[in-house]
């Protein structure tokens, strides 16, 4: 295990789950925290395989973990895996033997084509959508837990402890 990350992990994802939920509480949970693309939100890390978010690495909070495709600023993490259909995917093969337990908040929802913090319309093909959620529940080297408790994946969902 590395020891700047804790066996939980928390990933955000993009959805519009993440409106309903208190982020900053969250973020204070003692947890290693995960942003995929861009976030109003600092998280301990930050994952991206696309070009047009490379561009913005800059702006970006928290280390950077991308393929070495792309210059970006320091810290950075580069890991060159080019099997996936999503970013929520290559994050998790990048964690694997680094946590125990992976919380998806916002990510892998699969419940509709919009983002909480743009007009983007997020797309994708049923057979990538297929294949990310096979390869998610799948997963054995960690417990893999969704928040959202309308999000298609058939793994537990996880409750913030009180």
């Amino acid at each position: 295990m590395n020891p700047n990350i804790t066996d939980t992990v928390l990933i955000f994802g993009a959805s519009t789950f993440i409106k309903e939920i208190d982020i900053y509480k969250l973020l204070n949970l003692g947890y290693t925290t995960f942003g995929i693309n861009i976030h109003e939100f600092k998280t301990d890390y930050v994952s991206f395989v696309d070009t047009w978010i490379a561009k913005k690495n800059e702006s970006l909070q928290g280390t950077i973990i991308t393929q070495s495709r792309h210059t970006v600023r320091s810290p950075f993490i580069y890991f060159d895996d080019f099997s996936y259909d999503f970013t929520h995917d290559y994050l998790l093969k990048w964690l694997h033997g680094r946590c125990k337990k992976a919380i998806l908040i916002g990510a892998a929802d699969f419940v509709d084509d919009k983002h909480y913090n743009s007009d983007f319309k997020f797309t994708y093909c049923e057979s990538c959508k297929k294949r990310s959620i096979k390869f998610i529940e799948s997963i054995k080297d960690m417990e893999i837990f969704k928040m959202n408790k309308d999000g298609i994946l058939n793994v537990p969902i996880w409750e913030v402890e009180k």
